[in-house]
């Protein structure tokens, strides 16, 4: 609190104005001052976008009328790194900091695009560098994590708003927490340096060519913190097959499963032209996951990539689906405009991953795969996720919608494929009803329903053979 002793004649006139100015200023200091606790609650408990930029304007307000005078700008300067200070080292919970994090710094460079912050941005800058040096790690997690969104969000603006100067400060902070004790920041220097990761780096940015954000996160891939890890797998860049090798060999020797299963996750979200450019290199890890044995760790590895590669073909199946509505070419179909609906998207899923991602030298190896997508898939609509049974499932595969399946309607078409079409068709037909009879009891009236609605009789089959 600021105590003004002042000396002076009570009835002096000039006194009585001078009172009166240092009343109206602490007024507007109070107004300014509550505006920016106000400002910062809102960035903190806004449950909308709406919320959020009424936040926002109102900060806006406040700032620009403490430029007005020098004594409103330093209560609006005091305010504001008190409330930020709060911030970084409060008990909020991670999320509600974080968006109150980015609506503070889309503030500052709002200001700063309309130049009246020309001084806010530097001292923000200033003020970070200040906290990096905190004791505490969670205050310097907040910091690297502020580091990252300023990045970010000067990539989005259409001018460049840090200087080279300010820049490599902020990459210095990077650098500091990369060395950072406490794994919590390191592992947040990962997702901080993750937009900068295909920049090209120029020559003034002189902190970024001692250490390139790549090498960053070569470095934190082989952090003995499994956050770390994790934070790399989570957001390294995955636009080229020495990434996804990468990849591979996370998912397939890293020590803890967490690691493992977000390589996974990622390998399933990676592009599926560049996967299936690297097929026998994920046959070969599925099937070593599929055929590990005596580890729970392993098989929950197996079923939670295959859940998220089942996720990842009914995703394609559906662009496919979306393209043919405009193109009418949909997997090479000429059936007219057939309706798709989900549960004829997972059905045929197994197949897809088949096709896509299974070298044909593998075929045989392969059943293990097969079977364990087709029974993900048949335990999806037991546990009730769609609504239909086993019978329902084998007619929603022998619909004549989708000829890449050979079924009792559609295993005529192989006639027309190529020779590699033809062998993934008898492949699969042939595992799907291993899978699905075995499931049925041998006399079962499901069995033999489902027999029916896939397998061809005696004399379509001797058609089949002499043509």
């Amino acid at each position: 609190m600021i105590i003004y002793n002042f000396e002076f004649d009570k009835g002096n006139f000039y006194d009585a104005i001078f009172r009166k100015a240092l009343l109206k200023n602490a007024k507007l200091g109070k107004m300014i001052s509550t505006g920016v606790m106000n400002a910062f609650r809102g960035f903190i408990e806004s449950k909308d976008e709406q919320g959020a930029q009424t936040s926002l304007k109102q900060l806006r307000i406040v700032y620009m009328k403490s430029l007005e005078n020098p004594s409103m700008k330093a209560s609006f300067s005091e305010e504001f790194d008190i409330s930020f200070g709060n911030l970084v080292a409060g008990n909020f919970d991670m999320e509600a900091r974080q968006q109150a994090i980015r609506l503070m710094i889309k503030f500052i460079y709002s200001m700063a695009v309309e130049d009246k912050g020309t001084l806010l941005l530097p001292a923000f800058i200033q003020y970070c560098v200040t906290l990096m040096t905190c004791e505490d790690s969670i205050v310097r997690q907040n910091i690297v994590f502020i580091v990252g969104c300023l990045f970010e969000e000067n990539k989005k603006l259409n001018e460049e708003i840090l200087s080279d100067e300010q820049r490599n400060a902020l990459y210095r902070l990077l650098l500091n927490g990369h060395n950072d004790k406490v794994a919590v920041v390191r592992a947040e220097v990962v997702r901080a340096v993750a937009s900068l990761q295909n920049d090209d780096i120029d020559s003034e940015f002189t902190e970024a060519l001692e250490k390139a954000p790549n090498e960053i996160l070569l470095d934190s891939q082989r952090d003995m913190c499994m956050e770390t890890r994790a934070m790399v797998v989570k957001y390294r860049s995955v636009q080229n097959g020495d990434a996804l090798q990468s990849l591979f060999k996370i998912a397939e020797s890293d020590p803890i499963l967490k690691v493992r299963q977000e390589a996974f996750a990622r390998i399933a979200s990676v592009d599926m032209k560049l996967l299936s450019e690297h097929r026998r290199d994920l046959t070969k890890l599925t099937l070593e996951a599929l055929t590990e044995s005596g580890s729970e760790s392993r098989h929950a590895c197996r079923v939670y990539f295959l859940n998220q590669m089942i996720d990842s073909c009914v995703k394609f199946l559906k662009s496919e689906a979306e393209k043919d509505q405009q193109n009418d070419s949909f997997l090479a179909s000429s059936q007219p405009e057939p309706e798709y609906d989900e549960e004829h998207f997972y059905a045929v899923s197994p197949y897809v991953f088949l096709k896509l991602f299974v070298d044909m030298q593998d075929l045989v190896e392969s059943v293990p795969i097969v079977r364990c997508l087709l029974n993900l898939v048949d335990n999806r609509i037991k546990r009730g996720q769609f609504t239909s049974t086993r019978e329902q499932f084998a007619e929603i595969i022998s619909r004549d919608v989708f000829p890449v399946i050979i079924t009792k309607k559609t295993y005529t078409q192989l006639i027309s494929t190529t020779y590699e079409d033809q062998l993934r068709f008898a492949f699969f037909w042939r595992v799907m009803l291993e899978v699905f009879i075995e499931k049925c009891d041998s006399m079962s009236a499901e069995r033999w329903a489902i027999l029916a609605r896939i397998a061809p009789t005696l004399e379509e089959t001797c058609v089949l053979v002499r043509k």
